[in-house]
């Protein structure tokens, strides 16, 4: 992924309004995700710990 590309994926959302959070660790991307219930997560397959499949897999 370019330099460019990142900087679209991170500023884009909130550049259309949407409020943004980051987790460098799946781990943490869950416990955000359970305690703020957002209507859509977008996950990095290759995250360290937990990748991106078993954070899908454990946000129930």
């Amino acid at each position: 992924m370019s330099v460019r590309e990142e900087i679209q994926i991170e500023t884009l959302p909130e550049v259309r309004g949407f409020a943004v959070r980051y987790a460098m660790v799946g781990e943490v991307g869950l416990i955000m995700f359970r305690q703020e219930c957002p209507a859509l997560v977008v996950a990095d397959v290759m995250m360290p710990n937990v990748d991106g499949f078993s954070s899908a897999d454990s946000s129930d």
